[in-house]
């Protein structure tokens, strides 16, 4: 069977502005400023630079003896993780990020962690927090075999905050060493792939993992995990090359502490069994993105987010069957347009039996194709069949007097899961979409466990390691409450039947600054944010309230 490649998008984090005074304004009034979250005192040291040969263990006097003795967090074991259940910690995902003035206002800034944020995790009933972590933080600009004393403090400071509320901290690597001065999009989440093009970089990689390492290496495995990569940008998704260059990393991890649990994120979708087999923890981190009408607005398709969204799936071959639309009362006079990927088109497309439009050779160098044809006024039925492999994007329906119709696969930009069964779907008159076939193709969670987390349990239970979701959660801003929860709800039931672990998407979509939270956002449907006993926070009841049902 031919490969097919999925796509892959960087999603960009957007955070809302907040609002300015005008000139007359600040002429005529004064206002005070907000009081605001400083920075500690650990926080507040100046810069020290040491050779990495000469970085030792942790500062005692941070994580002390008597923070250690009060925190229950023993070791645990690799086959039986606790079920951990948190919230991602951004706050030092990029030495890039360009927000620091929306953060100042409030915070100390978006470079330094918020100890409020982890009490609130343990006085919810949550124990775990992801902390995505560049390590360009550690180096010094000018010469990254110096590492940054006061920020290693600091993450002493972050691992003491975890022993005092009993929260486990996961440590997941989101850039590579020495990246200062580039961009965001150089240097964000997504931005790793010269770990694995470079090799001074992989030394040098390999020789930050160590020193972190070193220097916890007495830190039970109860309250700190290492995750290798958060978003691991293996170029051309090679998984080989993914575990050759992780594997003397996880070596170099273990030979200071060989209970040290590590985690081994998936690779574009695919299982990293040799790092498994090796005795990584096996994490994973996906979501129906095409939730998000960013992402097919990227594409130039018109889109609306909705949930329960329609099974359509992307990949397809002759095996597949045919694609059915019908319509309730019959489709207006319009025009349809067939979204493929760069594959080109393969597909007979039919109206009533009668051919519309037919395969054409691939003329693009864009990601997706398209080709448009007259839809016949009253059209009952659209049949779409596959005369050879492909990637179907989406469906648009354009009627007179209606709104565009957009019926997209629901698994773009996600695992390749092979040729599934193309569906029968009705229209219905409203322009809702309904499930025709027997038994019922839908998304839920026995889907969910089926298509995307079964390959993970599987790999993770023949290795005799565990297997952990290390982001649930979409950035869409479209739904409506109610539909935000049932789409969470689908992927944290399939989790917590299957006793899978699991970090919600960032604190700061539910937990932050009024002006700050992303499900605050002005295209955001969200309007129950309560006052919590943090200076200036303010928390979304609707989300917070739904991930504490599943803790």
């Amino acid at each position: 069977m031919k490969k097919i490649t999925a796509f892959f998008l960087t999603l960009c984090l957007v955070l809302p502005m907040t609002s300015c005074t005008t000139s007359s304004e600040s002429t005529t009034a004064s206002v005070e400023p907000a009081p605001r979250i400083e920075k500690t005192a650990v926080q507040s040291k100046a810069e020290e630079y040491q050779p990495i040969e000469k970085i030792g263990g942790f500062n005692q006097d941070i994580i002390t003896p008597e923070l250690l003795s009060f925190c229950t967090l023993g070791e645990v074991d690799k086959a039986a993780l606790p079920y951990w259940n948190g919230y991602i910690l951004e706050n030092k995902i990029s030495v890039n990020f360009e927000s620091e003035n929306w953060w100042n206002e409030y915070t100390p800034g978006p470079y330094y962690f918020v100890e409020d944020e982890v009490k609130y995790l343990a006085e919810n009933g949550f124990n775990c927090a992801r902390v995505l972590y560049s390590l360009s933080f550690l180096g010094n600009p000018s010469n990254p075999n110096e590492i940054n004393v006061s920020q290693l403090e600091q993450l002493d400071e972050l691992i003491a905050w975890g022993a005092k509320y009993n929260v486990h901290i996961m440590l997941s690597i989101t850039g590579a060493p020495n990246s200062w001065n580039t961009s965001w999009e150089e240097e964000g989440v997504q931005s790793n792939d010269i770990i694995f093009t470079d090799g001074e970089m992989q030394a040098l990689f390999t020789a930050y993992w160590d020193l972190l390492a070193k220097r916890y290496a007495e830190i039970p495995s109860g309250l700190l995990s290492f995750e290798l990569l958060a978003e691991p940008a293996i170029p051309d998704g090679d998984l080989q090359q993914y575990c050759d260059v992780l594997s003397p990393v996880s070596q170099s991890i273990w030979s200071h502490n060989p209970n040290r649990i590590i985690i081994a994120n998936d690779a574009w979708k695919q299982v990293p069994e040799q790092l498994a087999a090796l005795g990584c923890c096996l994490s994973y981190h996906s979501h129906i993105y095409t939730l998000d009408k960013r992402n097919l607005e990227d594409l130039g398709i018109p889109y609306e987010s909705v949930w329960p969204m329609q099974y359509l799936p992307m990949n397809y071959s002759p095996d597949s069957g045919m694609l059915v639309l019908e319509s309730e009362n019959g489709l207006k006079k319009g025009t349809i347009t067939v979204y493929y990927g760069y594959v080109g088109t393969t597909m007979n497309v039919s109206a009533d039996g009668q051919k519309l439009l037919s395969p054409e050779p691939y003329q693009s160098e864009e990601m997706v194709y398209k080709t448009s044809g007259t839809l016949p006024e009253g059209t009952k039925q659209l049949t779409f069949t596959p005369l050879d492999w492909g990637n179907l994007v989406a469906v648009s329906i354009e009627q007179e007097g209606e709104q565009v119709l957009t019926i997209p696969t629901h698994n773009l930009y996600g695992p390749d899961n092979g040729f599934e069964p193309f569906p029968t779907i009705m229209i219905h008159g409203d322009g809702t979409l309904e499930n025709m076939d027997q038994p019922p193709h839908l998304l839920d969670s026995a889907y969910i466990v089926k298509m995307q987390l079964q390959p993970y349990i599987d790999c993770a239970k023949r290795n005799n390691v565990s297997f952990i979701m290390t982001e649930v959660g979409t950035d869409t801003l479209e739904l409506s409450p109610t539909e935000y929860v049932e789409y969470h709800e689908m992927w944290l039931d399939a989790l917590r039947e299957n006793h899978i672990g699991w970090m919600y998407n960032c604190v700061h979509n539910v937990l932050a600054p009024e002006k700050l939270l992303w499900l605050n956002d002005e295209n955001s449907d969200f309007a129950e944010f309560s006052e919590t006993d943090i200076l200036n926070y303010q928390v979304n009841d609707v989300v917070m309230d739904m991930l504490k049902r599943y803790q």
